[in-house]
């Protein structure tokens, strides 16, 4: 019998599926119907396993026994000399079926040998280069503290840019701090717009704690140049990260352009809005020109000089503008300051 006929009866016999002996095997369903029909030859691994796994020799698996199976119940007496070629030729097929199998393990054996000597190689290259690039880094920020300072401050991956935020106080660094963070890694173009909405958290000590927003950019020409993914969480990162590219490309509008909102940040007192209340953390929330109606409640008008004023008692026309809400986070029952951001503190310029 052929060796794909010895595995589908030895397999049958076992009561295997053709599923089971491929798990057994770690080998595919496929691969073991190819072997049950000729179409393909296990190697010298798998035999040795299915040899082992249905109780028989790797010789009977691979149906080199057959034809000197039947001579073992020969008659004592002497052979003919048919028959004594025969089984010599039966000698010499075993003799040279063992030689193939001892050279065949030989195979495996070098084999093995060698992706083991590959992989051992391979390891050693990485845990070298390892070192040397951790004493590079070493060498770097003992000897060049420059350059470790900015490696370290800023890092570039794909379409996203990080930098360590330096100027985090809002009280002493203001708008203009985060804007000389973010110029580390964003080349500013002539315009700016606010695509969602400009959202900042600090702590009662003036200590940026978040920031979100997206922006974008436009040439001298108010042509489109970029998008610029704003975000910040000092629980996760010391750094601002600046995702690029995920914009529309809008045309510029200019009821959106974010120079309103750093102008009002410049004069608006955050520090002393926030002091009559007694929370842990604070907000700024920048959405643009908005629309409060006649209801002037929390509204304060404060103009480019930083004088505050009220709204009048008698409100005859809706109020709108640039809107800075200065409010608390954790607790919505307080109402936000707004200040509405105007070229003067006249209430005319602020209704319609």
């Amino acid at each position: 019998m052929t060796i794909s006929e010895n595995i589908k009866r030895l397999r049958t016999e076992k009561n295997m599926s053709q599923e089971q002996l491929a798990e057994i095997l770690s080998v595919s369903r496929q691969s073991v119907s190819k072997w049950e029909t000729a179409k393909a030859n296990p190697d010298m691994d798998k035999m040795i396993q299915m040899a082992n796994l249905f109780g028989v020799s790797l010789m009977e698996l691979m149906g080199q026994n057959e034809e000197s199976g039947g001579k073992t119940g020969e008659r004592e007496g002497g052979l003919s000399g048919q028959e004594q070629t025969e089984k010599e030729d039966a000698g010499r097929r075993e003799a040279e079926t063992a030689e193939q199998i001892s050279r065949l393990r030989n195979e495996v054996f070098f084999t093995r040998r060698k992706l083991f000597r590959w992989r051992l190689t391979a390891v050693i290259l990485i845990l070298v280069l390892s070192f040397l690039t951790c004493g590079g880094l070493i060498v770097v920020n003992r000897y060049y503290p420059q350059i470790w300072e900015r490696f370290s401050n800023q890092s570039v991956s794909g379409d996203r840019k990080s930098v360590k935020i330096s100027h985090d106080n809002l009280y002493e660094d203001g708008i203009d701090g985060i804007l000389e963070d973010l110029g580390e890694v964003i080349d500013f173009p002539q315009y700016l717009t606010l695509q969602t909405s400009f959202n900042l958290h600090f702590s009662p000590d003036g200590t940026i704690t978040s920031m979100d927003t997206m922006w974008y950019g436009y040439d001298e020409r108010y042509t489109y140049v970029d998008s610029y993914l704003i975000t910040f969480d000092r629980t996760k990162s010391k750094k601002i990260t600046v995702y690029f590219g995920g914009g529309t490309g809008d045309a510029y509008d200019p009821d959106k352009d974010l120079t309103t909102l750093f102008d009002a940040m410049r004069v608006i007192p955050f520090e002393d809005t926030v002091s009559r209340w007694e929370e842990p953390e604070y907000g700024i929330l920048y959405l643009g020109q908005r629309d409060w109606g006649y209801n002037p409640e929390g509204i304060l008008y404060i103009d480019r000089e930083g004088n505050i004023d009220v709204p009048s008692d008698m409100i005859m026309e809706e109020i709108t503008g640039p809107t800075v809400s200065v409010f608390c986070p954790q607790d919505d029952t307080i109402t936000p300051v707004r200040y509405l951001f105007c070229e003067d503190n006249s209430e005319e310029v602020n209704v319609r």
